[in-house]
């Protein structure tokens, strides 16, 4: 049979040259498919190599841009690729420091280490960490050293903003204040600083003064929507919500997310226009934030409070009150809304939670600007912590006790309250470690 079929081509030059002419075409074809293999080997080997640098500049772009979170995120997921990777733990580590989560930081900083990154930078990245969480007075010699070294812009600015952001930890105003100007100085340009003594002030319940320093940097830098919708907030603090209005719409219409959406509703509920009011928060009642979804959810009680519709503004409060029980203004609507159904008993507790949520809401504003004119005070700082833990807002407590450590770490009624704290949550090793604290005396040499 295959004689037979060789016979035949060879027989039949016609069919003997299309079969050359098939093959002829055929070559081509196999070329290309071997570069197209080659060219995706090449591809895919470049991609691999270059991934790794790729996520690392994303992850310093983030934390550049002051987006820490994303960051937080990016760098998460580089670890996860590249456990073995000392680079990417210390940007972990950066990033975690940087957005307040220092277990996590430490965590990530000793894993860098051990993998082999650099060790100057270790070592300026724990210096920057006790800084940042307030322990100023026993860095300071590093600190000397760090300014003193040579550091690139980017470097620079983390310095200040951890030195910054301690001073604000320990709560020490005229420091705080000190360390913006030399922030300033150096770079003029920098928003952060202005953004920082602003957010300051407004902790102070210092609205007037918050609001011309975001004006100002709206001036400056008219694209800062951080800028734009705290000076609403300021606004609306001080009764002038209509001055708020346009500048939200604009923050709205650039991009539609609930912050900006509740300061609006408030204006327009300040001002009467309460139906666009109530349309705009249905639309953001279940966003993922609780704190802004429980200021969504005061508003919209509010909204059907006017309406009179009592069953559903005490449906909205009581959700409000839940997710965050000192908010004395949401007590004080629910109030309202109980009266209308003539719930009486209801509303006269509700009327006193609000009562006493606000009251305690104005002696820690008198506490904070008693601190910032006097930081030494440490009997202040105490009388913050225990009215934070009546209001169970435990996490806060515990800082600002913190606080009185770092310049006094024997402390007798600070660190007796914190080893009540760690008995309560079954802490016991700190619980022991505080009441040593508290019974031993201070080491005179210690700073």
């Amino acid at each position: 049979m295959l004689v037979s079929h060789l016979k035949g081509v060879l027989s039949d030059p016609v069919q003997s040259d299309s079969m050359v002419e098939e093959t002829s075409q055929q070559q081509p074809s196999r070329r290309g498919l071997l570069y197209f293999c080659f060219v995706s080997l090449v591809l895919f080997v470049a991609a691999c190599f270059l991934y790794f640098p790729w996520r690392c500049w994303q992850i310093r772009s983030a934390l550049a841009k002051r987006e820490f979170a994303n960051a937080v995120t990016l760098a998460t997921h580089l670890v996860q690729s590249s456990p073995q990777a000392s680079e990417g733990h210390y940007l972990l580590a950066k990033a975690a420091r940087r957005s307040g989560d220092f277990a996590e930081a430490a965590s990530e900083l000793k894993r860098a280490e051990e993998l082999g990154w650099n060790s100057v930078e270790i070592q300026r990245e724990t210096i920057l960490a006790r800084v940042q969480s307030g322990q100023i007075e026993t860095c300071k010699p590093q600190l000397k050293t760090i300014f003193a070294s040579d550091l690139n812009h980017d470097e620079t600015t983390e310095v200040y903003e951890a030195l910054a952001n301690g001073h604000l930890a320990a709560f020490d105003g005229p420091e705080f204040q000190q360390c913006l100007n030399y922030w300033i100085d150096w770079d003029p340009e920098a928003i952060q600083p202005h953004l920082m003594r602003a957010q300051f002030f407004e902790r102070l319940a210092n609205h007037t003064d918050a609001e011309k320093c975001y004006a100002d940097i709206v001036r400056d830098h008219p694209d800062c929507r951080e800028a734009r919708l705290r000076q609403a907030a300021c606004l609306i603090e001080l009764n002038q919500p209509s001055a708020a209005i346009e500048p939200l719409k604009a923050c709205l219409k650039q991009k539609r997310e609930p912050r900006a959406a509740v300061l609006l509703a408030k204006s327009w509920v300040q001002t009467g226009e309460m139906a666009a009011a109530g349309h705009l928060l249905a639309e953001f009642v279940d966003t993922a934030d609780e704190a802004i979804r429980a200021e969504v959810l005061e508003q919209l009680g509010r909204w059907h409070l006017d309406q009179r519709q009592a069953p559903e503004a005490i449906q909205r409060l009581e959700a409000a009150v839940k997710l965050t029980p000192e908010n004395g203004t949401a007590w004080h609507a629910l109030a309202a809304a109980y009266s209308l159904i003539g719930n009486s008993e209801k509303a006269a507790q509700a009327l006193k939670t609000s009562q006493d949520s606000l009251a305690r809401l104005q002696q820690l504003a008198e506490l904070m600007v008693q601190i910032n004119l006097n930081p030494q005070k440490l009997e202040l700082r105490m009388e913050v912590a225990q009215i934070l833990f009546d209001q169970k807002l435990d996490k806060d407590a515990v800082a600002w006790l913190n606080t009185i450590l770092h310049q006094d770490l024997h402390h007798a009624p600070a660190n007796d309250l914190l080893a009540q704290y760690y008995e309560r949550i079954g802490n016991a090793p700190l619980a022991r470690q505080h009441r040593a604290l508290a019974q031993s005396p201070a080491d005179p040499s210690q700073p």
